[in-house]
């Protein structure tokens, strides 16, 4: 039971890890003067694993990622989580 608490919690770190490294601005990246800024970001994985539960600090929301994509989604996708935050957040 002991070890199988340890894989749980090896396997919950290395999914943020994970997440961290897909973590993925919405808006347009080539503009050189960009009009279209939306402040929107979004959470999405490729990790075939169980739901991923996010919460953004200073009451900026939370939800759960629980679809698995292979690339980056369109904000707003289902299955993954879309915030709009305030500029300088």
């Amino acid at each position: 039971m002991l070890r199988l608490l340890l894989e749980f919690k090896i396997l919950k770190i290395l999914t943020v890890l994970f997440i961290s490294l897909f973590f993925t601005s919405c808006g347009e990246e080539d503009a050189d003067f960009n009009t279209n800024i939306t402040n929107q970001v979004i959470f999405w994985s490729d990790f075939q694993g169980p739901p991923i539960s996010i919460t953004i600090k200073d009451s900026n929301g939370s939800g759960t990622i629980t679809a698995i994509s292979d690339s980056s989604p369109d904000c707003g996708s289902s299955g993954s989580f879309t915030r709009t935050l305030s500029p300088g957040s």
